[in-house]
């Protein structure tokens, strides 16, 4: 099935490329002949009512939008249209319609992370959970169920931005003003922190110091195969809520788990069993000899969550899509330097985007977002046959004040396709030696 949701995936992908090149073309008053995603002859095509071909072709490895250019076909456009020509637009306009695609994949990719984050996307409230017994002596006097309010005046929302508030607050001033919700009432306490309990927190948060969010246990995300989790039936999504008989209710607990005993005594929550049963405990030994791990992948489950509200949605977002393109141009750079030589080609695409789509369609839509962002910035590098390789040809003819020939640019992209070709072609062969 990956190879249908890999032609699926980057079908929707170039379609958003080519309408961003198309929208812009008719915002200046371009004529768009034929929108196309994919090459080769039409496997469907359509002609609307201003005179664009649409049509989606037997390779989808790309597409392309051929706009009205003077001479270029003998075609002339009617004296009473409101249209002009693409050749005879201004360097802005060019620039426009070239970069449009890029950043339209570019914007839908943050669409999709926003769409996600705001519909699964929440936040842990700064309400404390059990305390550590390591917990310092300078937060001694708070207590488990505290919400933190306020740190010196600074709203918190959530027990990251808790975090955040704490380190950049205790850069400036060893002593914080701390104001907590207890009950129904509220309580300010002044803090004073040593300096190497300072340079703890600012160094690696306020975790490290024994405040925690509250947690009921921990979910199973992924069970291995062949492991002991999956020898004593363990299954995705279960919740772990105690081992031999001790409830984990801090980060800290999760070594019950993980740890070898003689004997493992598991309390686990699983409500799809059915209605009537919603807890099912599970025992088994481990032999303290044994060199066997439990095999499981798992996360805190956190209590006092709270949904993002769309303003944290798209914060969480801008974050997301810049630590994405902060990775993008760093392979980029890998390859060109050549520190990175495998590249993944379309059947590990496939492979990736089929899986993610079986885990849900939050990651699914995800993946989606990642590829539709790798394929704007792509597109931006400045390269013939590429968008980035347009507008730089747009940029030297304005520097120059001269309009290359019709010939420059056949010669161009000519090379930039055999270019793309030959480099494509690469990785899927190289793709192709790894799958099989």
């Amino acid at each position: 099935m990956f190879f249908f949701f890999f032609f699926v995936t980057v079908t929707v992908l170039i379609f958003v490329h080519e309408l961003g090149h198309l929208i812009a073309a008719r915002l200046v008053r371009v004529k768009v002949r034929t929108l196309s995603v994919g090459f080769g002859p039409p496997l469907l095509s359509h002609k609307d009512r201003t005179g664009t071909t649409w049509k989606l072709s037997y390779f989808p490895f790309g597409g392309y939008v051929q706009l009205e250019e003077r001479n270029r076909t003998g075609l002339q456009i009617d004296s009473n249209t409101t249209n002009k020509f693409f050749n005879s637009c201004s360097f802005h306009e060019k620039s426009f319609v070239a970069l449009a695609g890029p950043f339209a994949n570019i914007i839908f990719a943050f669409i999709l992370v926003f769409f996600v984050t705001y519909l699964t996307g929440s936040k842990i409230l700064p309400i404390l959970g059990s305390t550590e017994k390591t917990i310092t002596t300078e937060l001694n006097e708070l207590k488990e169920n505290d919400e933190v309010i306020d740190i010196n005046g600074v709203t918190v929302g959530s027990f990251d931005e808790m975090d955040m508030i704490f380190r950049s607050q205790l850069a400036l001033n060893p002593s914080l003003l701390i104001t907590i919700k207890r009950g129904s009432s509220f309580v300010q306490m002044q803090l004073s922190f040593k300096e190497e309990t300072r340079k703890v927190v600012l160094t690696n948060g306020i975790q490290t110091t024994g405040l925690s969010p509250g947690i009921n246990g921990f979910v199973v995300e992924e069970v291995k195969e062949n492991s002991l989790g999956e020898k004593f039936g363990f299954k995705k999504d279960d919740l772990i809520v105690s081992v031999n008989e001790k409830n984990l209710d801090t980060l800290e607990s999760k070594n019950y788990i993980t740890n070898k005993s003689s004997q493992k005594s598991f309390s686990i929550l699983r409500p799809e069993i059915d209605e009537e049963e919603s807890f099912k405990k599970v025992i088994f030994d481990v032999k303290e000899s044994s060199d066997e791990l439990i095999g499981l992948k798992i996360s805190p489950n956190y209590i006092n969550r709270a949904p993002f509200t769309l303003w944290e949605s798209f914060r969480k977002s801008v974050f997301i899509i810049s630590s994405h393109l902060g990775h993008i141009f760093a392979t980029i750079g890998n390859f060109v330097t050549g520190a990175v030589t495998n590249i993944s080609g379309p059947l590990d695409a496939g492979t990736v985007i089929s899986k993610s789509f079986e885990n849900g369609y939050g990651d699914y839509i995800v993946m989606m977002s990642i590829l539709s962002l790798s394929i704007g910035v792509l597109n931006l590098i400045p390269l013939p046959a590429l968008d980035g390789g347009n507008f730089l040809i747009y940029i030297i003819e304005f520097v120059r004040n001269k309009p290359f020939n019709e010939t420059f640019y056949s010669i161009v992209q000519r090379i930039g396709v055999a270019l793309i070709f030959f480099v494509v072609l690469g990785i899927i062969l190289n793709d192709l030696k790894n799958f099989f």
